[in-house]
């Protein structure tokens, strides 16, 4: 059998979880409230539990940093960041205005690529799984090279706790062939539908614009771990003349929801 090129390795591997994801989105984007917020809550103690292992790792691979705060912050991620959208409804309706008679339903986006940094690379992946899962969304790791192994291995713990509690398997992936040549074709799939980026950096830039699909960025080195993200893809409220308590089968499922919380000041080291 040929050896490949570490490119065309990446680019098959980025279809490959692209497909996956999608399969997977299909069944989870019709969980209950319930199974979702189980699911999240055994990623979080999951990936706590691991909180100084990973921070270990994020240290000794990239170089960046102290093993100590690298530990604080997968612990901030996976249990502050947890604790402050645990109670937030991300199923069915989520709002009903009776005078007005609108209501707005929460539905995914679908599948996401987050892309993640070296500087936080297991926190930043605690984080980016929980909100994606907590929204009933697919979502693929596409980690900086230099941060490839404790990327994974953080998302690795997430999925494995979370198909133990009844997730699809492939809900939940991190790419470990990396090159730039994969990771502009994982942007680029037709199955993703939110490209998540640390920073419009050179690693990340797709080589052309991705089309109608949403791309969520902030400066290089200021993105907080709970960043306001809110994304629709028609900004348009649902208008019924129906019961209340009914949503038609047919209603236009047009409002994406993903979970939000405060943004504090920038931590780093």
């Amino acid at each position: 059998m040929p050896e490949f090129d570490k490119d065309l390795r990446s680019i098959q591997e980025a279809r490959d979880l692209s497909t996956q994801a999608f399969a997977a989105w299909k069944i989870w984007s019709h969980a209950s409230q319930e199974q979702v917020d189980r699911v999240c809550a055994a990623m979080s103690a999951a990936v706590l539990a691991a909180a100084e292992r990973l921070g270990t790792m994020a240290h000794e691979e990239t170089g960046y940093g102290f093993s100590e705060h690298k530990k604080l912050k997968n612990e901030f991620a996976a249990r502050n960041v947890w604790e402050s959208i645990k109670d937030e409804k991300t199923v069915g309706i989520i709002h009903h205005d009776p005078a007005k008679r609108i209501y707005d339903i929460a539905w995914p986006v679908g599948v996401i690529a987050g892309l993640t940094p070296s500087t936080n690379p297991t926190s930043t992946v605690i984080y980016k799984i929980l909100v994606a899962v907590k929204a009933r969304d697919a979502i693929i790791i596409a980690p900086h090279p230099s941060a490839a192994k404790c990327s994974y291995e953080a998302a690795r713990i997430m999925a494995q706790a979370a198909e133990a509690n009844g997730a699809p398997p492939g809900l939940i992936a991190c790419m470990q062939n990396i090159s730039l040549q994969g990771t502009q074709e994982l942007m680029r799939h037709k199955y993703v539908a939110l490209i998540w980026q640390p920073a419009a950096h050179q690693w990340s830039r797709p080589p052309t614009p991705p089309g109608n699909r949403p791309m969520v960025s902030a400066p290089a080195m200021s993105l907080p771990m709970w960043t306001v993200l809110r994304t629709f893809k028609r900004q348009q409220n649902i208008s019924l003349q129906a019961n209340p308590s009914i949503v038609p089968p047919s209603a236009p499922r047009n409002r994406l929801w993903l979970p939000t919380s405060p943004s504090p000041a920038n931590w780093r080291s």
